[in-house]
């Protein structure tokens, strides 16, 4: 039974044989699978370092910290690190579903998935199932159910398919930009010229690779994630605010409680 990753939201199904495990932080290692392909579906999420999956030297996605990646049964690829010397860790869920008949369900191999979990709670599902599947006392139906929440949380409307891969390829340079230096405020001009592409192309590009979210916002999105992690330091609102690029504290908290509904706690 073949049906598309977003089916998977209005079908009955059972998950089943789920496996999880745990990639150290100085894993160097490959894993190929160009040969005979997948033998389970799997989630991937990236904590630490960037990953590349290839295709017979075809790239197919390059997951950078807090990306997570859906690679269905029977995909073909190799993955490894992106460069030898780079320091990875990650989570991987391994598992199988079928239908109330009993018949397995599998997926077109083009419906790769790839998100970013901008404020962690993927992460929070990732680690919940890893720790459920290492306790011998946990159930089969708590880990099914916490592994449904994750799948409905990919297959959501703001998922990103493997043709928006395709503008990834384009503007990565500008979207790493962002990343690695959200604390800049660069300009639409700046970001198009890292792309190597007009104004109005990389902003159709960008808006079709975020799900419709402007450059801004995403750059936002970045320094909210970060200020609500230097919340837990020693660190100041003010110099918090001063440390990612904000005006003061106040223009901090007032976007926080804009864009997340609530207050940020310090």
């Amino acid at each position: 039974m073949i049906i598309k990753p977003t089916d998977l939201l209005k079908s009955e199904c059972r998950i089943y044989d789920v496996t999880a495990y745990s990639m150290r932080a100085d894993s160097l290692s490959e894993y190929n699978y160009e040969k005979e392909g997948r033998q389970k579906h799997l989630l991937f999420y990236q904590i630490e370092g960037e990953r590349s999956y290839s295709n017979g030297g075809n790239m197919i996605a390059t997951l950078a910290p807090k990306d997570v990646i859906f690679l269905p049964h029977g995909v073909k690829y190799l993955s490894r690190p992106v460069t030898p010397e780079m320091r990875l860790s990650g989570i991987g869920i391994s598992f199988r579903l079928r239908s109330p008949q009993g018949e397995p369900i599998f997926f077109d191999l083009n419906s790769i998935i790839i998100k970013h979990d901008y404020d962690s709670n993927i992460l929070a599902h990732f680690k919940n199932i890893l720790s459920r599947i290492v306790n011998p006392e946990e159930n089969a139906l708590r880990i099914s159910g916490e592994l449904s929440i994750l799948l409905d949380e990919m297959l959501s409307d703001k998922i990103k398919s493997v043709e928006r891969i395709e503008d990834l390829k384009d503007i990565k340079s500008a979207v790493r930009a962002i990343e690695n230096e959200p604390w800049k405020s660069f300009t639409i001009s700046e970001l198009a010229a890292l792309s190597c592409m007009s104004e109005s192309t990389f902003l159709r590009k960008f808006k079709r690779y975020s799900g419709g979210i402007s450059p801004i916002r995403y750059r936002n999105n970045v320094r909210l994630m970060l200020a609500e992690e230097l919340a837990a330091s020693k660190m100041t609102l003010d110099e918090i605010a001063e440390k990612l690029g904000f005006f003061d504290a106040a223009h901090l908290c007032k976007l926080y409680k804009k864009y997340k509904g609530k207050r940020l706690k310090k």
